[in-house]
């Protein structure tokens, strides 16, 4: 049988599924309280704020996920995940500096190729916008 925290985030995750943002945030912010040490309920969490758009959000919650996930000897995937969202989010802000901080730290705890490619991505738009920048008329 499922202990309290993983019951309130498979509500959190049909909430997730049904689009009910607000109502998996409450079920996630239940699990946590519940287990404070899961870092699956904050990567959730993470996921729902980023859904919503909520991007510093996302940063805030998936930075405690990563903090909760090495304190607490979490797989290295999950602490990846977890900086991926991140990464994720300051892009969505236009921020490519620190999204590329954020996926190499996500490729030092866990090299998936969803991450690798993401990566890819980031440095291809900051070596585009370097070219808009760069003056050809010198």
């Amino acid at each position: 049988m499922a202990t309290p925290a993983l019951q309130a985030k498979e509500k959190g995750n049909a909430a997730y599924k049904a689009k009910r943002f607000d109502e998996a945030i409450q079920y996630y912010d239940s699990a946590i309280a519940l287990d404070p040490t899961d870092i699956t309920f904050y990567n959730n969490k993470g996921a729902v704020h980023f859904e919503k758009g909520e991007y510093d959000e996302v940063i805030s919650v998936c930075s405690k996920a990563a903090e909760v996930g090495r304190e607490h000897d979490a797989e290295y995937k999950h602490i990846g995940k977890s900086f991926a969202r991140v990464a994720k989010a300051y892009f969505k802000k236009g921020d490519l500096d620190n999204a590329m901080k954020f996926y190499d730290k996500a490729i030092t705890e866990h090299r998936s190729p969803d991450i690798l490619n993401e990566r890819a991505q980031i440095q291809k738009r900051k070596k585009y916008r370097l070219r808009l920048c760069v003056d050809t008329t010198a």
